[in-house]
Protein backbone atom coordinates (compact mmCIF):
# COMPACT_ATOMS: atom_id res chain seq x y z
CA UNK A 1 0.00 0.00 0.00
CA UNK A 2 1.13 3.56 -0.70
CA UNK A 3 0.39 4.51 2.92
CA UNK A 4 2.70 1.78 4.24
CA UNK A 5 5.39 2.77 1.74
CA UNK A 6 5.24 6.42 2.82
CA UNK A 7 5.29 5.70 6.55
CA UNK A 8 8.00 3.09 6.19
CA UNK A 9 10.20 5.44 4.14
CA UNK A 10 9.80 8.19 6.75
CA UNK A 11 10.62 5.85 9.60
CA UNK A 12 13.74 4.62 7.82
CA UNK A 13 14.92 8.16 6.95
CA UNK A 14 18.23 9.52 8.13
CA UNK A 15 18.20 12.23 10.79
CA UNK A 16 17.44 15.55 9.10
CA UNK A 17 17.10 19.27 9.85
CA UNK A 18 13.37 18.77 10.44
CA UNK A 19 14.06 16.14 13.10
CA UNK A 20 16.48 18.54 14.79
CA UNK A 21 13.79 21.23 14.84
CA UNK A 22 11.32 18.73 16.28
CA UNK A 23 13.85 17.81 18.97
CA UNK A 24 14.40 21.48 19.89
CA UNK A 25 10.65 22.12 19.98
CA UNK A 26 10.02 19.07 22.16
CA UNK A 27 12.94 19.94 24.46
CA UNK A 28 11.62 23.46 25.08
CA UNK A 29 8.10 22.14 25.68
CA UNK A 30 9.30 19.54 28.18
CA UNK A 31 11.52 22.12 29.89
CA UNK A 32 8.52 24.39 30.50
CA UNK A 33 6.51 21.48 31.95
CA UNK A 34 9.29 20.48 34.33
CA UNK A 35 10.11 24.08 35.20
CA UNK A 36 6.51 24.80 36.17
CA UNK A 37 6.42 21.84 38.52
CA UNK A 38 9.59 22.93 40.26
CA UNK A 39 8.23 26.47 40.52
CA UNK A 40 5.11 25.04 42.14
CA UNK A 41 7.30 23.90 45.02
CA UNK A 42 9.16 27.21 45.11
CA UNK A 43 5.88 29.15 45.10
CA UNK A 44 5.05 27.74 48.54
CA UNK A 45 7.67 30.16 49.90
CA UNK A 46 6.34 33.23 48.08
CA UNK A 47 3.69 33.87 50.73
CA UNK A 48 3.34 32.95 54.38
CA UNK A 49 0.90 30.04 54.31
CA UNK A 50 0.14 27.11 56.66
CA UNK A 51 1.41 23.58 55.97
CA UNK A 52 -2.07 22.42 54.86
CA UNK A 53 -2.16 25.06 52.11
CA UNK A 54 1.33 24.08 50.98
CA UNK A 55 -0.05 20.61 50.33
CA UNK A 56 -2.94 22.20 48.43
CA UNK A 57 -0.54 24.10 46.18
CA UNK A 58 1.54 20.99 45.49
CA UNK A 59 -1.56 18.90 44.77
CA UNK A 60 -3.13 21.74 42.78
CA UNK A 61 -0.57 21.43 40.02
CA UNK A 62 -1.04 17.68 39.69
CA UNK A 63 -4.81 18.13 39.43
CA UNK A 64 -4.45 20.62 36.60
CA UNK A 65 -1.77 18.55 34.92
CA UNK A 66 -4.24 15.66 34.82
CA UNK A 67 -7.00 17.94 33.50
CA UNK A 68 -4.70 19.32 30.82
CA UNK A 69 -3.43 16.01 29.49
CA UNK A 70 -6.87 14.36 29.70
CA UNK A 71 -8.40 17.19 27.67
CA UNK A 72 -5.64 17.86 25.17
CA UNK A 73 -4.90 14.19 24.45
CA UNK A 74 -8.26 13.45 22.76
CA UNK A 75 -8.23 16.87 21.07
CA UNK A 76 -4.89 16.08 19.44
CA UNK A 77 -6.33 12.81 18.12
CA UNK A 78 -9.26 14.72 16.65
CA UNK A 79 -7.67 17.94 15.34
CA UNK A 80 -4.04 16.95 14.87
CA UNK A 81 -0.87 17.35 16.92
CA UNK A 82 0.42 20.61 15.47
CA UNK A 83 -2.96 22.37 15.38
CA UNK A 84 -3.58 21.55 19.06
CA UNK A 85 -0.32 23.31 19.95
CA UNK A 86 -2.05 26.61 19.14
CA UNK A 87 -4.31 26.12 22.16
CA UNK A 88 -1.55 25.07 24.56
CA UNK A 89 0.74 27.96 23.61
CA UNK A 90 -2.14 30.44 23.98
CA UNK A 91 -2.75 29.12 27.49
CA UNK A 92 0.95 29.60 28.27
CA UNK A 93 0.70 33.27 27.32
CA UNK A 94 -2.43 33.82 29.42
CA UNK A 95 -1.01 32.01 32.44
CA UNK A 96 2.30 33.85 32.19
CA UNK A 97 0.58 37.25 32.23
CA UNK A 98 -1.49 36.31 35.29
CA UNK A 99 1.62 35.00 37.09
CA UNK A 100 3.43 38.24 36.34
CA UNK A 101 0.73 40.20 38.19
CA UNK A 102 0.03 37.65 40.93
CA UNK A 103 -0.04 39.87 43.99
CA UNK A 104 -1.60 37.21 46.20
CA UNK A 105 -1.87 33.46 46.76
CA UNK A 106 -5.19 33.12 44.87
CA UNK A 107 -3.75 34.60 41.67
CA UNK A 108 -0.74 32.29 41.93
CA UNK A 109 -3.13 29.33 42.08
CA UNK A 110 -5.04 30.56 39.03
CA UNK A 111 -1.86 31.22 37.04
CA UNK A 112 -0.37 27.84 37.89
CA UNK A 113 -3.64 26.08 37.04
CA UNK A 114 -3.62 27.54 33.52
CA UNK A 115 0.12 27.04 32.99
CA UNK A 116 0.26 23.47 34.28
CA UNK A 117 -2.88 22.42 32.38
CA UNK A 118 -1.22 23.68 29.23
CA UNK A 119 2.03 21.93 30.16
CA UNK A 120 0.19 18.64 30.70
CA UNK A 121 -1.31 18.89 27.23
CA UNK A 122 2.03 19.91 25.73
CA UNK A 123 3.88 16.97 27.17
CA UNK A 124 1.19 14.60 25.99
CA UNK A 125 1.44 15.86 22.40
CA UNK A 126 5.24 15.66 22.54
CA UNK A 127 5.29 12.07 23.81
CA UNK A 128 2.76 11.22 21.10
CA UNK A 129 4.36 13.02 18.18
CA UNK A 130 7.95 12.07 18.96
CA UNK A 131 7.18 8.38 18.37
CA UNK A 132 5.33 9.22 15.18
CA UNK A 133 8.02 11.42 13.59
CA UNK A 134 11.48 10.35 14.74
CA UNK A 135 13.29 7.78 12.54
CA UNK A 136 13.27 4.23 13.89
CA UNK A 137 17.04 4.13 14.43
CA UNK A 138 16.88 7.22 16.64
CA UNK A 139 13.39 7.04 18.15
CA UNK A 140 14.16 5.57 21.57
CA UNK A 141 17.30 7.55 22.33
CA UNK A 142 15.68 10.79 21.15
CA UNK A 143 12.62 10.36 23.37
CA UNK A 144 14.74 9.31 26.35
CA UNK A 145 17.22 12.17 25.94
CA UNK A 146 14.33 14.63 25.76
CA UNK A 147 13.35 13.70 29.30
CA UNK A 148 16.51 15.43 30.56
CA UNK A 149 14.88 18.77 29.81
CA UNK A 150 11.73 17.89 31.72
CA UNK A 151 13.51 17.06 34.96
CA UNK A 152 17.21 17.84 35.06
CA UNK A 153 17.50 21.05 33.06
CA UNK A 154 14.27 22.42 34.56
CA UNK A 155 15.50 21.70 38.08
CA UNK A 156 18.90 23.27 37.52
CA UNK A 157 17.43 26.44 35.96
CA UNK A 158 14.90 26.73 38.79
CA UNK A 159 17.67 26.35 41.38
CA UNK A 160 19.69 29.09 39.67
CA UNK A 161 16.67 31.41 39.79
CA UNK A 162 16.23 30.44 43.44
CA UNK A 163 19.83 31.35 44.29
CA UNK A 164 19.39 34.68 42.50
CA UNK A 165 16.17 35.34 44.42
CA UNK A 166 17.91 34.73 47.76
CA UNK A 167 19.82 37.98 47.32
CA UNK A 168 16.83 39.89 45.88
CA UNK A 169 13.09 39.66 46.55
CA UNK A 170 10.21 37.23 46.04
CA UNK A 171 8.65 39.67 43.56
CA UNK A 172 11.83 39.61 41.49
CA UNK A 173 11.80 35.78 41.54
CA UNK A 174 8.22 35.82 40.26
CA UNK A 175 9.19 38.22 37.48
CA UNK A 176 12.13 35.98 36.51
CA UNK A 177 9.79 32.98 36.41
CA UNK A 178 7.32 34.76 34.12
CA UNK A 179 10.15 36.02 31.90
CA UNK A 180 11.55 32.48 31.56
CA UNK A 181 8.12 31.22 30.44
CA UNK A 182 7.70 34.03 27.89
CA UNK A 183 11.17 33.52 26.40
CA UNK A 184 10.56 29.78 26.10
CA UNK A 185 7.19 30.48 24.46
CA UNK A 186 8.79 32.74 21.84
CA UNK A 187 11.32 30.01 21.07
CA UNK A 188 8.51 27.44 20.77
CA UNK A 189 6.54 29.52 18.28
CA UNK A 190 9.65 30.22 16.20
CA UNK A 191 10.63 26.57 15.89
CA UNK A 192 7.16 25.07 15.46
CA UNK A 193 6.39 27.26 12.46
CA UNK A 194 9.12 25.32 10.64
CA UNK A 195 7.88 21.78 11.35
CA UNK A 196 5.07 19.72 9.75
CA UNK A 197 2.04 17.99 11.19
CA UNK A 198 2.54 14.36 12.19
CA UNK A 199 2.64 12.47 8.88
CA UNK A 200 1.63 9.24 10.59
CA UNK A 201 -1.46 10.92 12.10
CA UNK A 202 -2.41 12.40 8.73
CA UNK A 203 -2.15 9.02 7.02
CA UNK A 204 -3.99 7.08 9.72
CA UNK A 205 -6.86 9.59 9.70
CA UNK A 206 -7.31 9.41 5.93
CA UNK A 207 -5.66 12.72 5.00
CA UNK A 208 -3.42 11.07 2.39
CA UNK A 209 -2.94 14.04 0.06
CA UNK A 210 -1.94 16.35 2.90
CA UNK A 211 0.44 13.70 4.21
CA UNK A 212 2.07 13.46 0.78
CA UNK A 213 2.32 17.27 0.46
CA UNK A 214 3.83 17.66 3.94
CA UNK A 215 6.31 14.88 3.24
CA UNK A 216 7.48 16.38 -0.05
CA UNK A 217 7.67 19.89 1.44
CA UNK A 218 9.62 19.08 4.58
CA UNK A 219 11.47 15.85 3.80
CA UNK A 220 11.93 16.13 0.01
CA UNK A 221 10.62 12.59 -0.26
CA UNK A 222 7.99 11.28 -2.65
CA UNK A 223 6.18 8.10 -1.61
CA UNK A 224 5.81 7.18 -5.27
CA UNK A 225 9.53 6.71 -5.76
CA UNK A 226 10.67 5.67 -2.29
CA UNK A 227 11.59 2.04 -1.83
CA UNK A 228 10.13 0.46 1.27
CA UNK A 229 12.74 -0.72 3.73
CA UNK A 230 12.17 -3.70 5.97
CA UNK A 231 12.11 -2.61 9.59
CA UNK A 232 13.78 -4.50 12.37
CA UNK A 233 11.54 -7.31 13.57
CA UNK A 234 10.13 -7.44 17.06
CA UNK A 235 11.77 -9.68 19.62
CA UNK A 236 8.33 -10.85 20.73
CA UNK A 237 5.06 -11.87 19.13
CA UNK A 238 3.01 -11.03 22.23
CA UNK A 239 -0.21 -9.09 21.77
CA UNK A 240 -1.71 -7.48 24.85
CA UNK A 241 -5.06 -5.77 25.13
CA UNK A 242 -5.25 -2.06 25.93
CA UNK A 243 -6.53 -2.75 29.43
CA UNK A 244 -3.81 -5.31 30.14
CA UNK A 245 -1.17 -2.76 29.17
CA UNK A 246 -2.78 -0.14 31.41
CA UNK A 247 -3.08 -2.62 34.28
CA UNK A 248 0.66 -3.29 34.24
CA UNK A 249 1.93 0.18 33.30
CA UNK A 250 -0.14 2.11 35.85
CA UNK A 251 1.63 0.86 39.03
CA UNK A 252 5.01 1.26 37.31
CA UNK A 253 4.18 4.84 36.32
CA UNK A 254 2.63 5.57 39.72
CA UNK A 255 5.74 4.43 41.58
CA UNK A 256 7.98 6.58 39.40
CA UNK A 257 5.79 9.68 39.68
CA UNK A 258 5.37 9.21 43.43
CA UNK A 259 9.00 8.34 44.11
CA UNK A 260 10.27 11.28 42.09
CA UNK A 261 7.65 13.65 43.49
CA UNK A 262 8.32 12.79 47.13
CA UNK A 263 11.94 13.82 46.72
CA UNK A 264 11.86 16.61 44.14
CA UNK A 265 8.59 18.39 44.89
CA UNK A 266 7.48 17.70 48.48
CA UNK A 267 10.50 16.83 50.61
CA UNK A 268 11.69 20.44 50.60
CA UNK A 269 8.37 22.23 51.24
CA UNK A 270 7.35 19.78 53.99
CA UNK A 271 10.64 19.23 55.82
CA UNK A 272 13.50 21.36 54.45
CA UNK A 273 12.04 24.67 53.14
CA UNK A 274 15.37 26.47 53.49
CA UNK A 275 17.18 23.79 51.49
CA UNK A 276 14.79 23.66 48.52
CA UNK A 277 17.17 25.28 46.03
CA UNK A 278 19.85 22.76 47.00
CA UNK A 279 17.44 19.86 46.51
CA UNK A 280 16.51 21.17 43.04
CA UNK A 281 20.18 21.56 42.17
CA UNK A 282 21.39 18.15 43.40
CA UNK A 283 18.43 16.33 41.87
CA UNK A 284 19.01 18.22 38.61
CA UNK A 285 22.71 17.32 38.50
CA UNK A 286 22.05 13.63 39.13
CA UNK A 287 19.19 13.54 36.64
CA UNK A 288 21.21 15.30 33.96
CA UNK A 289 24.09 12.84 34.27
CA UNK A 290 21.75 9.84 34.33
CA UNK A 291 19.70 11.22 31.47
CA UNK A 292 22.73 11.19 29.18
CA UNK A 293 22.56 7.39 29.30
CA UNK A 294 19.54 7.79 27.05
CA UNK A 295 22.02 7.95 24.15
CA UNK A 296 21.99 4.14 24.36
CA UNK A 297 18.19 4.01 24.23
CA UNK A 298 18.10 2.36 20.80
CA UNK A 299 20.50 -0.37 21.87
CA UNK A 300 19.04 -1.28 25.25
CA UNK A 301 16.09 -3.47 26.04
CA UNK A 302 13.28 -1.33 27.47
CA UNK A 303 12.11 -4.24 29.63
CA UNK A 304 15.52 -4.87 31.16
CA UNK A 305 16.19 -1.17 31.72
CA UNK A 306 12.95 -0.75 33.66
CA UNK A 307 13.51 -3.90 35.67
CA UNK A 308 17.10 -3.03 36.59
CA UNK A 309 16.64 0.64 37.47
CA UNK A 310 13.53 0.10 39.61
CA UNK A 311 15.15 -2.58 41.74
CA UNK A 312 18.26 -0.43 42.17
CA UNK A 313 16.03 2.47 43.24
CA UNK A 314 14.39 0.21 45.80
CA UNK A 315 17.84 -0.57 47.21
CA UNK A 316 18.72 3.14 47.36
CA UNK A 317 15.41 3.85 49.11
CA UNK A 318 16.43 1.39 51.82
CA UNK A 319 19.72 3.31 52.20
CA UNK A 320 17.70 6.43 53.07
CA UNK A 321 16.30 4.49 56.02
CA UNK A 322 19.54 2.80 57.08
CA UNK A 323 21.49 6.07 56.94
CA UNK A 324 18.66 8.26 58.26
CA UNK A 325 20.72 10.00 60.97
CA UNK A 326 23.58 10.65 58.56
CA UNK A 327 21.84 12.35 55.64
CA UNK A 328 19.49 14.38 57.83
CA UNK A 329 22.44 16.02 59.58
CA UNK A 330 25.10 16.15 56.86
CA UNK A 331 24.53 18.14 53.66
CA UNK A 332 27.31 16.35 51.77
CA UNK A 333 25.83 12.91 52.45
CA UNK A 334 22.34 14.24 51.62
CA UNK A 335 23.63 15.67 48.34
CA UNK A 336 25.38 12.39 47.46
CA UNK A 337 22.17 10.44 48.05
CA UNK A 338 20.12 12.88 45.95
CA UNK A 339 22.58 12.80 43.04
CA UNK A 340 22.87 9.00 43.16
CA UNK A 341 19.11 8.48 43.41
CA UNK A 342 18.34 10.63 40.41
CA UNK A 343 21.25 9.37 38.35
CA UNK A 344 19.40 6.04 38.43
CA UNK A 345 15.89 7.49 38.51
CA UNK A 346 16.24 9.54 35.33
CA UNK A 347 16.80 6.54 32.99
CA UNK A 348 13.92 4.72 34.68
CA UNK A 349 11.70 7.78 34.25
CA UNK A 350 12.73 8.17 30.62
CA UNK A 351 12.03 4.49 29.97
CA UNK A 352 8.53 4.47 31.47
CA UNK A 353 7.58 7.80 29.82
CA UNK A 354 8.77 6.42 26.49
CA UNK A 355 6.81 3.23 27.01
CA UNK A 356 3.61 5.15 27.87
CA UNK A 357 3.55 6.76 24.43
CA UNK A 358 4.71 4.00 22.11
CA UNK A 359 2.41 1.03 22.77
CA UNK A 360 -0.83 2.53 21.39
CA UNK A 361 -2.27 2.73 17.83
CA UNK A 362 -1.84 6.09 16.08
CA UNK A 363 -5.53 7.01 15.90
CA UNK A 364 -5.82 6.80 19.69
CA UNK A 365 -2.24 7.46 20.73
CA UNK A 366 -3.00 10.92 22.11
CA UNK A 367 -5.96 9.73 24.19
CA UNK A 368 -4.35 6.52 25.47
CA UNK A 369 -1.03 8.21 26.23
CA UNK A 370 -3.00 10.75 28.25
CA UNK A 371 -4.80 7.95 30.11
CA UNK A 372 -1.55 6.08 30.79
CA UNK A 373 -0.08 9.27 32.23
CA UNK A 374 -3.19 10.49 34.05
CA UNK A 375 -3.92 7.31 36.02
CA UNK A 376 -0.58 7.28 37.91
CA UNK A 377 -0.93 11.00 38.68
CA UNK A 378 -4.49 10.58 39.96
CA UNK A 379 -3.21 7.86 42.27
CA UNK A 380 -0.37 10.16 43.34
CA UNK A 381 -2.76 12.71 44.86
CA UNK A 382 -3.64 10.57 47.92
CA UNK A 383 0.09 9.82 48.25
CA UNK A 384 0.76 13.54 48.50
CA UNK A 385 -1.90 14.05 51.16
CA UNK A 386 -0.88 10.98 53.18
CA UNK A 387 2.80 11.95 53.04
CA UNK A 388 1.99 15.38 54.53
CA UNK A 389 0.70 13.65 57.68
CA UNK A 390 3.91 11.70 58.31
CA UNK A 391 7.06 12.38 60.23
CA UNK A 392 10.26 12.41 58.18
CA UNK A 393 11.16 8.87 59.32
CA UNK A 394 7.72 7.55 58.39
CA UNK A 395 8.00 9.44 55.10
CA UNK A 396 11.12 7.42 54.22
CA UNK A 397 9.40 4.11 55.05
CA UNK A 398 6.50 5.14 52.80
CA UNK A 399 9.02 5.98 50.07
CA UNK A 400 10.41 2.44 50.27
CA UNK A 401 6.94 0.87 49.98
CA UNK A 402 6.30 2.87 46.82
CA UNK A 403 9.42 1.50 45.14
CA UNK A 404 8.53 -2.04 46.23
CA UNK A 405 5.27 -1.74 44.30
CA UNK A 406 7.06 -0.24 41.29
CA UNK A 407 9.74 -2.94 41.26
CA UNK A 408 7.10 -5.68 41.33
CA UNK A 409 5.34 -3.91 38.44
CA UNK A 410 8.49 -3.94 36.29
CA UNK A 411 8.89 -7.64 37.00
CA UNK A 412 5.34 -8.17 35.73
CA UNK A 413 6.08 -6.24 32.51
CA UNK A 414 9.32 -8.17 32.08
CA UNK A 415 7.38 -11.45 32.28
CA UNK A 416 4.14 -10.61 30.47
CA UNK A 417 5.03 -7.50 28.45
CA UNK A 418 6.95 -7.30 25.21
CA UNK A 419 10.03 -5.54 23.89
CA UNK A 420 9.64 -2.01 22.50
CA UNK A 421 13.30 -0.96 22.59
CA UNK A 422 16.31 -2.12 20.58
CA UNK A 423 15.30 -0.14 17.50
CA UNK A 424 11.87 -1.74 17.17
CA UNK A 425 9.59 0.01 14.68
CA UNK A 426 6.77 2.11 16.14
CA UNK A 427 4.44 -0.02 13.98
CA UNK A 428 5.50 -3.09 15.95
CA UNK A 429 5.71 -1.35 19.34
CA UNK A 430 2.16 -0.03 18.91
CA UNK A 431 0.76 -3.31 17.57
CA UNK A 432 -0.53 -1.64 14.38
Amino acid sequence: MEEDKLLSSLEENKWSRVHTLYFISFAIGLFIEGFLFVITSAATTWYVIPRSLKVLLLGWSFIWLIIGMSTIGPISDKLGRKRTWIYTMTLYAIGGVILLFSVNYVLVLIALAILVASAGGEMNIILTMAHEMFPRRHRSKSVMLLQIFNGAVAGIVASILGFIAISTTIIFERYLTALTIFLALVALITVRMKTPESIRWLEKTGKHEQAKEETEKYFKTSPAITTQTTTKPSTSEKKLSTWTKLLILTPIGWANSSGYGLIMYTLGPLFFPKAMVYIFLFVGIGAFAGGLLGIFGDRWSRKKLLLGTYWILLFIAVLYLVGFKLWTTNLLIFATLLVTTHFVEQPSYAAIETLKGEVWPTKMRGSLTALARALPLILYLPVLYFASLLSLYEYVIFYIIIWVIGAVGTAAWYIWGYETGKGVSIKIASGE
